[in-house]
């Protein structure tokens, strides 16, 4: 996917959430229009700080994690989720 797609989603209002751990960012920066909140806190944060009608597209490494907290976000009955399968790895400049 390249950054342009990702940025476009930004400004149509999708929140960009990283899904890796804060000590994986060392290796492979986060985006910069990314929040990083970790896979196993993503839900109880979206529950706590989010309408279920709320915008995301979610990223991580290599597009696993990203895939299950797209599921665990359906599952809990956030209807606008976006998987940036790929991943970090995918994403072109």
């Amino acid at each position: 996917m390249k950054y342009q797609e990702i940025e476009k989603l930004f400004q149509e209002g999708y929140k960009i959430i990283d899904v890796r751990d804060s000590s994986e960012l060392e290796l492979l920066p986060k985006l910069e229009i990314a929040e990083n909140i970790a896979l196993g806190e993503l839900i109880k944060h979206c529950q706590e700080n989010f309408k279920l009608d709320s915008k995301f597209a979610l990223i991580c490494r290599s597009g696993m994690r990203s895939q299950i907290a797209f599921e665990q976000l359906k599952s809990e009955g956030f209807s606008n989720v976006i998987n940036l399968a790929g991943g970090m790895l995918g994403v072109e400049k």
